[in-house]
């Protein structure tokens, strides 16, 4: 089985030398716990070996990733001048706090080809940037994806959905998760999805049964330490002991410790 580098040394030995390729990710974890850093080292790990990534944010611009993690990851921003790593934004920001027009939703209006219309303005051109968005990665041969996050998507889509005056279910999330993860899967893409936990415990989702695997990134405010589990990795021998890790300036997460036989 081919594998895929993660970018973070510990991890990639703990998993028999990366991720096995073509495949999705769940990477999950709370607030603070270093789910974008990590996204944004796989993907470098990708574009220092000549490969081509992107970045699919939601929540924060193209700029705001590239400042915070400048003492973390300082050759980022190279890789993306250098088109290595491309960043789609689509930021639900706007959405939140557009306030929609019925009216630019039918096809025979002239605004409804407006640029510069929000997703909630216009539910169509979301499906329309992802659609977009996936023909510039199999045309471009692009090989690694992280999507930033799920979270931000699923708010999104309420959003949307809420303008069309249409219910949000459960189903509908997981035909939206399914559908970016069987996409990226067709183009032979490997994928990290980050997810946010809510609270201390991260319920089961339905981004977990659908993931090849699952990283999760734990944190202890009381022993101020943070902690690499690998919950789920199909086709991989791993095991289930938390890997300590820390941010280090200029090299980003790295794993304290991975005891030999361990794993």
């Amino acid at each position: 089985m081919d594998r895929v580098l993660t970018g973070i040394e510990g991890l990639d030995r703990a998993i028999e030398g990366g991720v096995p390729q073509g495949r999705t990710i769940i990477l999950q974890g709370p607030s603070g716990s270093g789910k974008t850093t990590m996204g944004l080292m796989f993907l470098l790990a990708g574009a220092r070996n000549g490969e081509k990534c992107a970045y699919l944010t939601l929540e924060q611009s193209p700029q705001e990733i590239i400042n915070d993690n400048k003492r973390l990851l300082p050759d980022l921003e190279k890789y993306y001048d250098e088109k290595g790593i491309i960043i789609f934004d689509r930021s639900i920001r706007m959405d939140i706090i557009s306030k929609p027009d019925p009216k630019v939703w039918f096809e025979d209006n002239p605004q409804s080809s407006v640029r510069g219309k929000t997703d909630r303005e216009d539910p169509r051109q979301f499906k329309k940037f992802v659609d977009n968005m996936f023909r510039e990665l199999g045309e471009n041969n692009f090989k690694r994806l992280v999507i930033d996050s799920i979270n931000a998507l699923c708010r999104k889509n309420k959003l949307m959905m809420k303008s069309l005056k249409q219910p949000y279910t459960e189903d509908d999330h997981y035909e939206l998760v399914l559908n970016l993860v069987e996409r990226a899967k067709e183009l032979g893409i490997t994928c990290f999805l980050l997810t946010e936990w809510v609270g201390d415990i991260g319920p089961q989702s339905y981004e977990s049964i659908i993931g090849d695997g699952i990283i999760e990134l734990h944190v202890n405010d009381a022993l101020n330490s943070r902690a690499i589990v690998i919950r789920k990795l199909r086709g991989t021998s791993h095991g289930l002991k938390p890997l300590p890790f820390k941010f280090k300036e200029n090299e980003g997460i790295v794993v304290i410790h991975v005891s030999r036989g361990g794993i």
